[in-house]
């Protein structure tokens, strides 16, 4: 057998010596001569050695070699052991290095690494670290895992730009790169807008002492919140003489857009936009509706093209009057060209109306408004609904001037607007028609992200932006808060307005204030601020809030890497102190003393001399004695701090959301708190729990564990408290009837998992995993959809809670089974959802309820799956040995790859998704008559499982409505783009409609 060392050097010689000079051998080392054997660190220590010498320009000797291995033929292979510390070769080119590191178990890596390219030495002194101001402001984002260490490294970055630290010839736009796209982000953050270093130094200074500071935002990213962004179009109004000028000359992204509008615009009006943006105050026709309206709509459209340019996507859309014509193109149901020649003809005809009535500001309500303006019908209206008690009127001067010296008489809040024109009110009645007439040859489409109408305050598809609905658009009242209340309602909690100044912050902000939620308001644009500075100050509130920024969109052509101050850590203690017992016993018992973290006043102070409990804090029976409600708190309360002791944390470092093995808890871990949960509680909880939940499923089925032996056994350890079925729901499946007390626990149904029963739900959305999956993939949903939808996720046998179940390996049986278990959850108007595997189960199912005369849902919702009808052409895996079976998981790409990768994962899972690709290879379909409910169909526009004419074919399983809604990303854009598809289920749902029979 020829040794490794060998075969290595042939392989190395073999590549690098062709056409190399005998001079010039190519020089070899090794770190292990440096610090011996690493196992699974070495190929690390090597890639450090290399990248110092590259650094340093020097090739440092390999250690202790004396005498060549004979085996080896150095001089033909060209190769030569370093012996001493010599300057690194001058070269044409780059110096270069490779690395090469060898497993155990027979892995071979090679990596090649060159020498850094040198950074321009002449670049804009002004951008150095220094006083200098620049021309255009720069973003820097910092983050930490705690408030503490944020301070910290706010601190250190003073120092690091104090004079006295100014020898770095690091530039001000390397520091932001760096210190935004090198590092990672953690969910305690800060951003700062700044100008140059003594701007940066003094709101660095400022965040540290708690104050404000112009361009400064910090906040914290919430765990079980996720941000979701809506773009906000203004109406008329905000519009300036200097909108837009500064980013017309740095931003080519809008300048571009604005220059596109500028040329479709040409082909309907007789002057310029860009000469319009671009005129001086004393000539400016910005005030003209004519030219306001299509320059306003040309920013909108220009700025939301720069925002996607930078990574923010919105999640929803909304218009204000004529901002509805931005926010339907954006939204993808109007073309640019479509667009443009929407608000071309808008504003030309509303021009027509200049001079004949007039608008104000009200505080009303609806109905007192309306109460108000009884007697001038035909004469004034509501124009906007802008909040719950902010209105706009619209009319006849002079009796508007009528009704504001009453509302004044009263002290009630109004204001006459400074136009001189009477938008959304019947003055706009003879223009209606003409709009729509003008408008009979656009093509609107289906949206491509949703867009809330403000004229019906609903969710609407795009395809009926027509000209009817534009005309609808002048006339009719903005129902603003309506449509922002449909926002709220479905969880966005993220408004970007795109204006040329901010005017309806203050009404969204009085939306949620009403609604009871919170949320942040956001400008693109202020006037007669710089622009870049604005948006960027946006950007960085954004990332703040939580919204996850990708930093390289800022900077697409790269940066220089700089050194900046490292993490600061927050060190706490965690030192294993052996302490005698004071004991007359004549044994040698030690105690072992862990010093933990202190939380107190935030700081981390080791505990010594404090021991963990030696004694269980929690017993079964002082579980089960305590009152129902206490119960489940109790546990969570024991468990938690069994979890912290073990893995060495505080409790409050724990998110209940995280997964278990997430936490670093390996096998010897879990064995050890199996055991400490056994001898505590009296169960034993499956190795598997440790795998495959996160902690907070883990706490419920170990209360599910504890539940299950108090029935079996009811009379232990209760000391006369009500049995803890007490507090469970119960499910009577004879009659269809469902039971709860007030404290809601687990349900006894594992089929089905409802974590939070919602008496007030007004539909069910019944949602069936993929292949291999479990209930869990869903749990976020609850929190993302609408309140008065219901998320019943279906735990199929074999996984998770079910684990210790045979699975189904064919969909008739499952069907027979599944069908009765829902006929209590049928009471109400209910959807299925279908993700792959899911969707085939969800039609089945849909046509078992039809067979057996009983509810049917209103909406069938299926996922990344070819119609049912379609032959699959592919070979059947599941008969596979395990090897086999794994590597065609692999290439069918239906398999989330992390499984895949995760020995201990896939091991757990391979019954399940053996019996799972059983189902489908094995399905027969049988002709019948479509459903009667709509179906909609989405797909992964990458995915290459499931084509599009493939999701194209589920149109001949309905015989109602049919939508295809294609997202970006793979087989599993379920997981990378949830937060549209929920929007899209949303607003499919909105209103829940009826049951069929």
């Amino acid at each position: 057998m020829v040794p490794r060392l060998e075969i290595e050097a042939e392989a190395l010689g073999a590549v690098l010596s062709q056409d190399r000079s005998p001079d010039n051998p190519c020089m070899i080392g090794s770190a292990k001569t440096n610090i011996g054997h690493l196992e699974s660190a070495a190929g690390i220590a090597g890639l450090i050695k290399v990248a110092l010498s590259l650094h340093h320009g020097k090739i440092p000797p390999s250690l202790h070699f004396q005498t060549p291995n004979p085996y080896i033929a150095f001089d033909k292979l060209l190769l030569q052991v370093q012996q001493t510390l010599t300057p690194w070769p001058e070269t044409d080119g780059l110096a270069l290095a490779g690395l090469s590191s060898f497993g155990f178990g027979g892995t071979n890596a090679h990596v090649i690494l060159g020498e850094a390219p040198q950074g321009d030495q002449e670049l804009d002194k002004n951008k150095f670290v220094s006083a200098g101001i620049s021309s255009s402001p720069y973003l820097l984002p910092l983050s930490a895992c705690t408030p503490e260490a944020l301070r910290a490294l706010a601190q250190e970055y003073q120092e690091f730009l104090a004079p006295a630290a100014s020898g770095s010839t690091a530039s001000l736009s390397d520091i932001c790169y760096t210190a935004s796209v090198r590092r990672s982000n953690h969910d305690h953050r800060l951003s700062l807008v700044f100008q140059n270093c003594d701007e940066l130094t003094e709101g660095l200074e400022a965040f540290c002492s708690g104050e404000t500071y112009s361009g400064l935002s910090w906040g914290r990213k919430q765990r079980n919140r996720r941000p979701k962004l809506v773009f906000v179009f203004s109406g008329q109004g905000p519009q300036w003489w200097g909108m837009g000028r500064e980013l017309l000359s740095t931003e080519p992204v809008f300048c571009s857009t604005i220059e596109k509008c500028d040329e479709l615009l040409r082909s309907y009006a007789n002057w310029s936009l860009v000469e319009e943006l671009t005129a001086n105050e004393s000539t400016s026709r910005l005030a003209e509706t004519e030219i306001a309206q299509p320059a306003i709509f040309a920013l909108q459209v220009a700025l939301a093209a720069l925002w996607r340019s930078w990574g923010i996507e919105p999640n929803a859309i909304i218009g204000h009057s004529v901002g509805e014509v931005a926010a339907a193109h954006v939204a993808g149901a109007l073309s640019l060209e479509d667009a443009v020649q929407v608000v071309f003809h808008r504003a030309r005809l509303m021009q027509q109306g200049t001079g004949f009535g007039k608008m104000a500001a009200v505080d009303l309500s609806v109905a007192e408004a309306e109460e108000l303006l009884a007697k001038y019908a035909g004469r004034l209206s509501i124009a906007a609904i802008n909040s719950p008690t902010s209105l706009v009127l619209s009319g006849e001067a002079a009796a508007l001037e009528e009704v504001l010296e009453s509302l004044e008489q009263g002290q009630i809040f109004c204001k006459m607007m400074r136009v001189n024109y009477a938008f959304h009110s019947p003055q706009m009645e003879p223009f209606q028609d003409q709009l729509v007439r003008s408008l009979q040859g656009i093509t609107p489409q289906t949206a491509s992200i949703p867009i809330i109408s403000t004229v019906t305050g609903l969710a609407h598809q795009g395809e009926n932006f027509d000209g009817a609905y534009w005309g609808r658009n002048i006339r009719e009242p903005v129902r603003f808060a309506a449509a922002i209340d449909q926002l709220i309602k479905t969880k966005h909690n993220l408004f970007l307005e795109i204006s040329p100044h901010p005017v309806l912050g203050i009404n969204i902000s009085q939306c949620l204030k009403n609604s009871g939620k919170n949320g942040t308001v956001l400008p693109s644009l202020r006037r007669q601020q710089r622009e870049r500075a604005v948006m960027l100050g946006s950007l960085g509130t954004l990332y703040t809030q939580g919204y996850p920024v990708d930093w390289s969109r800022r900077y697409p052509s790269g940066g220089q890497c700089v050194s900046l101050p490292s993490y600061p850590w927050q060190r706490s203690r965690y030192w294993l102190e052996v302490v005698p017992n004071s004991t007359e016993q004549e044994s040698s018992e030690v105690t072992v003393t862990l010093s933990m973290p202190s939380e107190l006043n935030g700081k981390s102070t080791p505990n010594h001399g404090v021991a963990p409990e030696a004694t269980a804090s929690l017993t079964r029976a002082k579980l089960l004695a305590a009152e129902p409600e206490e119960r489940q708190p109790l546990l969570e309360s024991y468990l938690t701090e069994l979890l912290a002791r073990a893995m060495g944390i505080g409790v409050s470092q724990l998110d209940l959301q995280q997964p278990l093995h997430s936490l670093g808890l390996d096998s010897i871990v879990g064995v050890e708190l199996r055991n400490q949960i056994e001898t505590d509680l009296e169960v034993v909880v499956p190795l598997e729990y440790f795998i495959s939940l996160s902690i907070e499923d883990f706490i419920t089925q170990v209360f599910l564990l504890v539940v299950k032996e108090a029935k079996s056994s009811p009379n232990q350890g209760t000391q006369g408290k009500p049995s803890t079925t007490d507090s469970m729901d119960s499910t009577n499946e004879s009659s269809g009837t469902i039971t709860s007390s007030e404290k809601v626990v687990p349900q006894a149904n594992l089929w089905v998992t409802r974590p939070k029963p919602n008496p007030q739900a007004k539909l069910r959305l019944f949602c069936f995993p993929y292949a291999g999956a479990g209930a869990s993939i869903f749990r976020s949903w609850l929190e993302l959809l609408p309140p008065d939808i219901e998320v019943c996720s279906i735990q199929l046998p074999g996984r998770e809670n079910r684990l210790e179940e045979e699975p189904f390996t064919r969909l008739s049986p499952l069907i027979q089974a599944l069908t009765p278990v829902l006929r209590p959850y049928l009471d109400i108007p209910f959807a299925f959802f279908g993700h792959s595997l899911g969707a085939l189960i969800s039609f089945e199912l849909a046509r078992e309820l039809r067979k057996q005369n009983l509810p049917s849902p209103v909406h069938v919702f299926v996922s990344a799956s070819p119609a049912p009808q379609l032959p699959d052409l592919n070979l059947p895996i599941h008969r596979l040995p395990d090897d086999e079976f794994i590597q065609s998981l692999g290439r069918l790409n239906g398999t989330p790859e992390e499984t895949l990768q995760n020995p201990e994962l896939i091991e757990l899972f391979l019954p399940v998704l053996r019996a799972d690709f059983a189902i489908l290879e094995t399905y027969f379909y049988s002709s019948a008559d479509p459903l009667n409910c709509p179906i909609t169909v989405f797909g992964g526009k990458s995915d290459p499982k499931v084509s599009d004419s493939e999701l194209e074919a589920w149109r001949n399983q309905t015989q109602r409505d049919f939508t295809l809604q294609m997202f970006p990303g793979d087989h599993f854009f379920l997981k990378s783009h949830d937060q549209l598809l929920l929007d899209a289920i949303a607003t499919q749902l909105s209103p829940p409609v009826k049951v069929m029979g």
